[in-house]
């Protein structure tokens, strides 16, 4: 059966559409700015892992999909953010459909952020014309995939003035904001985890 706590999850279409049950869409943000790179990642003998960025800036443009609770109500202030999958070549959300029951029900905020490039690659490729939601996605590569991982995670706990607010009336309620990936994205997590999360510190906690 269908757990009834869907009917309170809603999400607002960032095209401006009437908000639907969470059931049926998503709000897609499209995140436009400029990511680093990471030049050099080394491992020492003490175990500490040391980091080098590159100088270099890239334009990019990705999605990130919000699940939210529609009642401020019922939002617990944690807010899980998903590394998107690119395992089948295009960015999926493991965490989400293993346990979308239990993330509403205990009232999760659930953010997915296509941090890869083949998961934008997919999504531009998904649909044409001018009416084309992601025509305008791009990515630099995946050596910006961090940066683009951290930047996200900024954006959901303190938006900048006049950018989108990801979890809109619930940004004020946010009490933690934890970073997740599976099976491949996993990976990609044990390299933020240790590389990237001690310098930018953007997450509570990690869970791979």
């Amino acid at each position: 059966g269908v757990d009834s706590s869907n009917a309170e999850y809603k999400a607002a279409d960032a095209r401006g559409a009437k908000p639907e049950f969470i059931t049926k869409t998503m709000c897609e943000v499209e995140m436009a700015a400029h990511a680093g790179s990471v030049l050099e990642i080394e491992r020492g003998a003490n175990g500490k892992w040391s980091v080098v960025p590159s100088a270099n800036s890239e334009p990019y443009q990705v999605r990130v999909l919000v699940r939210r609770p529609a009642h401020a109500a019922r939002f617990n202030g944690i807010v899980l953010v998903e590394w998107g999958n690119v395992s089948g070549q295009r960015a999926t959300s493991s965490d989400w459909a293993y346990a979308p029951q239990a993330i509403m029900r205990e009232g999760y905020a659930y953010v997915g952020v296509t941090a890869q490039y083949l998961g934008v690659k997919a999504l531009s490729a998904w649909e044409s014309g001018d009416g084309a939601r992601y025509k305008t996605v791009r990515h630099p590569g995946d050596s910006f995939s961090f940066d683009i991982f951290s930047q996200a995670g900024r954006a959901i706990r303190a938006p900048q003035s006049g950018d989108p607010k990801p979890l809109g009336k619930l940004t004020s309620r946010i009490k933690s904001v934890i970073a997740t990936g599976q099976s491949q994205s996993g990976g990609r997590m044990i390299t933020y985890a240790n590389a990237i999360q001690p310098i930018d510190q953007v997450f509570d906690g990690l869970i791979v």
